[in-house]
């Protein structure tokens, strides 16, 4: 299927590639993410449409069949961040806050990879390729928590959480 505007995957600059697809650069606002297989588009496609007023997700401004062009999010993952950096009050407010959305917008898996949360340049918490939290099924951040703890992160995510939303920390706590 061709791309629109006369894009070729040939002349854009990469900048991801995962199982679901290839994330290629527009602009720097805009990436086109080409879908290996149609499925996980409406996926993804209905989870970001869902979450136009969460500001953790990228804005989506077109698609196709096999492709989506929306917000370019600059920045690091999470774990790269995170070899570098130490765990800010801050930071773990914003990634409470990430799991919260996605308890608002009804998500089936409350879960993610911390290659899937970018920490822009601003110092804020950015999530991209969401298409599995409608797929799989978790009731809580059981990978990410898995992700911390071997970064020796869990404690000082869970003492900022504890001051931060007690309440979300006696629930998380069930499962530390």
């Amino acid at each position: 299927m061709p791309l629109p505007y006369g894009l070729r995957e040939d002349t854009l600059q990469l900048v991801g590639e995962g199982s679901q697809g290839k994330v290629y650069l527009i602009d720097p606002q805009r990436c086109i993410k080409i879908y290996k297989r149609q499925e996980f588009l409406p996926l993804e496609l209905e989870i970001l449409l869902k979450a136009h007023n969460e500001p953790q997700f990228p804005r989506v401004y077109e698609w196709g069949s096999d492709y989506m062009i929306r917000e370019f999010i600059p920045g690091v993952g999470l774990k790269e961040y995170l070899r570098k950096n130490p765990l800010t009050a801050d930071l773990s407010r914003q990634i409470a806050d990430l799991f919260l959305a996605f308890e608002r917008l009804g998500f089936h898996r409350l879960d993610t990879r911390m290659a899937h949360v970018i920490i822009t340049p601003e110092g804020r918490i950015r999530a991209i390729d969401p298409a599995n939290a409608m797929r799989k099924s978790g009731i809580y951040p059981k990978k990410f928590f898995s992700q911390l703890a071997k970064m020796k992160c869990k404690e000082t995510f869970f003492k900022h959480v504890k001051e931060y939303n007690p309440a979300l920390y006696d629930r998380w706590s069930l499962y530390i």
